[in-house]
């Protein structure tokens, strides 16, 4: 009797795992035909309309500081100081330091974009944000030392190493404390899974990445000192897989969460790398 049970339920584990693999075969080919992008969209930064296909989408009211990037953004900063966010995508990150009492900034080469973080800002209750029409391939119309710190979050990976030098020129110009980065961890297992998976299946819509595993060269090319680097969002990098296999995300996602923050499993395996150079003369 015990042998026809285990043959039973040895079976019927066969059958549930066939039908979760032809679902998630199907929800990525559904996926795929409904967004599909362009070759093109992989080897070049996208263009305004790009961004905008991903970003202007219904306003949702900022009440509270959720995001760990907002967090380190914090801890890097002082209530008062000016912060210039160059490329503000949904604005939800500025939105968050403006309710934590930074004075924000915000640019980007979509006016769109610039309008929905406006509109944003007031859904939350906050005063407008100064913002800024500019393609940061151009040179910055500011001052000198016109921002306390200057800092973006998934902008600089979509250029290469000798295409950023000028840009972090700029950015460093800019600043009078610091310049913050977030880009993608080349390191990361699940970063480099969920990204090069959507590649193949034609549903990656975030232009050209080029990951790093480090950004201190360029920082201190750009006259940028005591830079500091380490991964962050370690506990989000799962997510990463969604898009392309849910399924597989929901149990990596479940078994990521149990492994303690202490095992060296997770060592380098934040799906960002966080990388902050300070001026000369500057407080770090």
């Amino acid at each position: 009797m015990n042998t026809l049970s285990n043959k039973f339920l040895r079976g019927s584990l066969r059958v549930i795992n066939l039908i979760e693999s032809i679902t998630n075969r199907l929800f990525v080919k559904i996926r795929a035909i409904l967004n599909r992008t362009s070759s093109e969209s992989i080897t070049t930064p996208n263009n305004p309309c790009g961004w905008e296909k991903m970003y202007l989408s219904k306003v949702d009211p900022i009440k509270e500081c959720n995001s760990e990037i907002t967090n380190r953004l914090l801890a890097l900063s002082e209530q008062g100081e000016r912060m210039l966010e160059t490329g503000c995508g949904g604005g939800i990150l500025s939105a968050e330091l403006a309710l934590a009492g930074r004075v924000v900034s915000v640019c980007d080469f979509s006016q769109s974009i610039l309008d929905r973080t406006k509109l944003l800002f007031r859904a939350s209750g906050l005063n407008t944000p100064e913002s800024f029409l500019m393609d940061l391939t151009k040179p910055m119309p500011f001052m000198d030392g016109q921002f306390d710190i200057v800092w973006n979050s998934g902008v600089l990976e979509h250029w290469t190493d000798e295409e950023l030098k000028p840009i972090m020129n700029e950015l460093a110009r800019c600043a009078k404390r610091c310049v913050i980065s977030f880009v993608p961890n080349e390191r990361s297992v699940f970063y480099r899974y969920g990204r090069e998976s959507a590649e193949q299946h034609g549903i990656a819509p975030w232009g050209r990445e080029i990951p790093r595993s480090s950004l201190k060269s360029l920082f201190e090319d750009a006259g940028l000192i005591n830079v500091q680097e380490r991964t962050v969002c370690v506990a989000e990098a799962p997510n990463l897989i969604s898009k392309i296999d849910p399924v597989f995300q929901r149990k990596i996602k479940q078994w990521w969460d149990a492994v303690s923050d202490e095992d060296p499993v997770k060592d380098g395996q934040g799906y960002l790398l966080l990388t902050v150079g300070y001026k000369k003369n500057a407080n770090p």
